[in-house]
């Protein structure tokens, strides 16, 4: 933890903190489950026909990949208004 409490401005902190070797570590450690979440529900969805869904597989989706989230009266980054689509 001494690592994140190193140097004088926010800047630092946040270089030293990526450039940690612990960093690296989480990071390429979620990388590779993923990739491993990818080829379980690849493989599920091959073996099934494409049909159905893997079992917890929107739970998995929420932590790898979070839907946006909704704003009031629709003015979102992800909003169909935005984009010009009719609803």
């Amino acid at each position: 933890m001494q690592v994140l409490l190193r140097g004088d401005t926010c800047f630092q902190k946040v270089r030293n903190l990526i450039e940690s070797d612990l960093f690296g570590y989480i990071i390429t450690s979620l990388v590779m489950v993923n990739a491993v979440i990818i080829g379980v529900e690849t493989d599920f969805a091959a073996r099934n026909g494409g049909a159905g869904k893997l079992p917890y597989s929107h739970a998995i989706g929420q932590i790898f990949c979070p839907p946006p989230e909704e704003t009031k009266g629709g003015g979102g980054m992800w909003s169909s208004q935005q984009k010009g689509f009719k609803d």
